[in-house]
């Protein structure tokens, strides 16, 4: 199986890292993961340039390989922290500059999912964090349905502030 893992936190040992490791534990040794730090890609933001409305284009190729990964990929992961109710910036970034794939499908119409896609979230949060659990799941599934992958899973780590993540 084929993994896409776009990485959204600042932290490289902190609770949002330590779930990562805890589901790639979770993989088989057969398995390839594609693994994306969006604080490392540094995501041009999105302009409403209008580029990707007339050629499905984009004027910057810094997510080139993302979005290649991600099309061509069995699983895709999206594991981020939670700030205020949201993505860290840039994650936000790489979602906000999936419009080509959006615009691909409304001139389409053809906005099914591929079931043989699947996508998943990994998500802490410093406290009980339903409200924000569900306000990031959306914008998540709106990601995976621009990209035409169905969603398959959550692993949601409340109360990371008070809580160390340990094994389960």
């Amino acid at each position: 199986m084929r993994v896409s893992l776009l990485f959204g936190s600042p932290h490289k040992d902190g609770a949002t890292a330590k779930a990562v490791q805890k589901f790639l534990a979770s993989l088989s040794g057969e398995d390839s993961v594609d693994f994306f730090d969006s604080y490392q890609i540094n995501a041009a933001p999105c302009l409403d340039c209008g580029a990707c409305k007339e050629s499905f284009s984009c004027v910057y190729s810094d997510l080139d390989e993302v979005f290649s990964s991600l099309l061509a990929c069995d699983l895709a992961v999206i594991a981020a922290p939670i700030y205020n109710y949201s993505l860290p910036a840039p994650l936000k970034a790489i979602f906000d500059r999936c419009q080509p794939y959006y615009y691909q499908n409304f001139r389409s119409l053809s906005a099914e999912t591929d079931a043989n896609r699947k996508g998943g979230i990994i998500l802490t949060a410093g406290r009980s964090g339903k409200t924000a659990f569900e306000l990031v799941k959306k914008q998540a599934l709106v990601f995976f349905h621009n990209l035409n992958i169905s969603f398959d899973f959550e692993l949601l780590y409340p109360n990371t502030d008070k809580e160390k993540l340990g094994k389960s």
